[in-house]
C-alpha cells in the first residue's frame, strides 16, 4: 500500500468543507468530486472511482501498449506512474532540466523518455520514472539530485507507457498531478496519474496527450506515429489553439519530455 500523500501547496486556500460519505456499494457523493477538483486522491479506505482501490487490475500491458481489461468510467483513475520520484525543490528541478537537455541530445546515450514535468497548486514539479531514474543515477548529478532520485512513492503502477496522441478521437486518459488526502502531517510525495476523459470500453488502449500547446519539447527527440500525425485521420496534428481549457482541466501537465510514440 502506498504512503498516503498531502497536497503540495499549502498556502492554496483549503478545499470546501467535505460531507460525510455514503455506505460502501453506493454511488459516489459530492465530497469525492471535491476532492477530485482540489488535484487529490481520496484515500483507498474510500473505493471511490477517485481512489486507488485495484488500481493495478485495471489494466494490462500487452506488446508495449497499455489496454483496459474492464469498463473504466468518466473521470475514473486508470494508472498511475508506478515508483515514481517527485522531485519538487527548483535547484533540483534545474539541475535535472540540464542533464536531461545533455544526454537527449547525445546521440549515443540512452535518451530520457519518461520523465514529466508538471504543476500542481502553482508549483513546478518533475515527475521521474524508475526507468529515467536509473539513467540518471549514471550521470554527474549533484548529492542532493541523487538523493531525490532514490527516494520514490511505493505504488507499482505502469501509467508511464501509454502512448500519446494528438487525435481528439482517441485521446481518452488525461494525464495529471495529484495526492492522496490525508488528515495527518505527512511528507509531500505526489504521484503521476491517468484519468478516464471519458467512458472506456474494456481492452482499449489508453492514450493521453504529453503536450497540448506545442510539440516542440520533443519534437527534435521523437516522431509522433499517432494516427492524426500519420494522416490516418483527417483530423490536424495540433489542438486548436483557440480551445479554452475546461476548470477541470487545471491538472493537465504543461510541458513533456516523454516518447510519445505508438510503440507497436
Amino acid at each position: 500500500m502506498s504512503r498516503e500523500l498531502r497536497m503540495l501547496d499549502h498556502s492554496d486556500e483549503p478545499p470546501p468543507k467535505r460531507v460525510r460519505r455514503p455506505a460502501r456499494g453506493m454511488d459516489h457523493d459530492n465530497s469525492c468530486e471535491v476532492t477530485r477538483e482540489s488535484n487529490m486522491i481520496c484515500p483507498i479506505t474510500c473505493g471511490c472511482h477517485n481512489s486507488l482501490l485495484d488500481i493495478s487490475k485495471k489494466t494490462r500491458v500487452v506488446s508495449q501498449i497499455l489496454r483496459s481489461t474492464r469498463k473504466i468510467w468518466k473521470n475514473e483513475l486508470i494508472a498511475v506512474f508506478g515508483l515514481t520520484s517527485a522531485i519538487t525543490k527548483t535547484d533540483e528541478i534545474s539541475e535535472l532540466k540540464r542533464v536531461q537537455e545533455k544526454r537527449n541530445s547525445d546521440l549515443y546515450s540512452t535518451s530520457m523518455q519518461y520523465t514529466v514535468l508538471g504543476k500542481i497548486h502553482g508549483r513546478e514539479i518533475s515527475l521521474v520514472p524508475p526507468q529515467d531514474a536509473a539513467l540518471l543515477l549514471k550521470d554527474r548529478i549533484s548529492p542532493k539530485l541523487r538523493k531525490s532520485l532514490k527516494q520514490h512513492n511505493t505504488v507499482e503502477g505502469v501509467g508511464q507507457l501509454a502512448n500519446h496522441t494528438c487525435c481528439d478521437i482517441h485521446w481518452n486518459a488525461n494525464l495529471e498531478v495529484a495526492s492522496i488526502e490525508h488528515c495527518e502531517e505527512t511528507d509531500i510525495e505526489p504521484m503521476g496519474i491517468l484519468r478516464a476523459r471519458h467512458d472506456i470500453e474494456q481492452d482499449t488502449e489508453i492514450l493521453t496527450r504529453y503536450w497540448h500547446k506545442k510539440k516542440d519539447a520533443w519534437q527534435n527527440i521523437f516522431k509522433c506515429e499517432c494516427c492524426a500525425c500519420t494522416n490516418h485521420t483527417r483530423y490536424i496534428p495540433d489542438p486548436p489553439a483557440t480551445t479554452e481549457t475546461k476548470p477541470a482541466d487545471k491538472r493537465l501537465l504543461e510541458l513533456v519530455t516523454h516518447p510519445a510514440l505508438d510503440r507497436t
